[in-house]
């Protein structure tokens, strides 16, 4: 079945692997989501939607989210705890720290 889930991941600046991290799962688990290889269950939709900042419906039919960033952002941290968080922005910081050194 066709859906969005990788146009909303590359409009977020989110690999799979940085998808895969936000909803507990792997790379590759994120690509057959993506594919349609899995079936997107509740259970997948309740992650991903918190996740991208989105609803079921723009996964599922393409509708781009009318939230703007900082309210995307502000739905994805209320999932996860401080530590998390924490952790995913220090990864984000070496990972723009790397990319002005190149």
């Amino acid at each position: 079945m066709e859906n969005y889930i990788e146009a909303f991941r590359k409009s977020r600046g989110l690999t799979q692997e940085e998808l895969g991290r936000l909803i507990s799962t792997s790379k590759g688990q994120v690509w057959k989501l993506e594919k349609g290889k899995v079936q997107l269950t509740g259970f997948w939709l309740d992650k991903l939607t918190k996740a991208l900042g989105c609803t079921t419906d723009e996964i599922l039919y393409g509708k781009e989210s009318s939230l703007n960033a900082i309210d995307q952002l502000n739905l994805i941290a209320e999932e996860f705890s401080d530590s998390q968080i924490i952790k995913l922005n220090i990864e984000m910081l070496k990972k723009l720290i790397e990319e002005k050194d190149v």
